[in-house]
């Protein structure tokens, strides 16, 4: 792990991301865990370092406490998954069923209920399809600050803060655009000694999608789920 400032005396961290990403024969995959810090949160400087090759940029001054889950997020096994490709052959059943979820969800959006009850509704419905634990829509104030919006086991959860140092597959998500699938920590044998020592990190396996708002990111959709319902979500949700 390497944790970087991100302007040095004598340069900056674009200079050894670059250098290290250059000096790599196998590629991205042999890079090692590299956090940018800076005391700015500029989303050019935030992209940059993504696009170069660092696996996370926090914000001075933080905790030690959010490094760790940082560093905990980025060590878990996780997947980008690709968007749906409509032009690809789906069997009738497959074609039907995503019909018929695609008109539920445009019968629920143009109901004529409260913005409120509408997402409640839908988070249960993706809930029941991805036979999900815990599935909210959060909205991201900043880098540290986020509110849940919907949650589908609770009316009542809509206007919870949260810190979201806690949480920083949320803030992976709406730094990148990138939708996760992220594995439980119970299966990498290296990760799970720490379970018992850790008890403020979320180990479930979990489902992360970037939410958009006139085309901006908004938020993210994040649902714990089975490891096997992983593949179930696999477009980006666009309000």
């Amino acid at each position: 792990m390497v944790l970087i400032d991100l302007m040095l005396p004598e340069g900056n961290a674009y200079e050894i991301l670059e250098k290290i990403r250059g000096e790599s024969k196998v590629g991205r995959s042999s890079l090692p865990q590299i956090i940018v810090m800076s005391g700015h949160n500029i989303k050019s400087n935030v992209e940059k370092s993504l696009q170069l090759g660092a696996s996370d940029y926090i914000i001075k001054p933080f905790l030690y406490e959010d490094v760790l889950h940082r560093l905990i997020f980025h060590l878990r096994k996780t997947r980008t998954i690709q968007e749906l490709n409509p032009n690809k052959d789906k069997s009738v059943e497959e074609g039907t069923l995503l019909l018929y979820l695609t008109d539920l969800v445009l019968r629920t959006a143009n109901a004529a209920d409260p913005l409120a009850d509408k997402l409640f509704n839908l988070t249960r419905m993706a809930a029941m399809k991805l036979d999900g634990v815990r599935c909210s829509i959060i909205k991201v104030h900043n880098h540290k600050e986020g509110e849940v919006i919907a949650s589908h086991d609770s009316r009542d959860a809509t206007g919870i803060k949260l810190d979201l140092n806690k949480y920083p597959e949320i803030i992976h998500v709406w730094q990148t655009g990138a939708l996760l699938a992220i594995e439980n920590i119970d299966m990498s044998s290296e990760l799970k000694a720490i379970r018992e020592s850790l008890k403020s990190v979320n180990f479930s396996s979990l489902v992360v999608c970037p939410l958009y708002q006139n085309h901006k990111i908004y938020g993210a959709f994040r649902s714990g789920c089975p490891p096997k319902k992983r593949d179930s979500l696999t477009t980006k949700f666009d309000l």
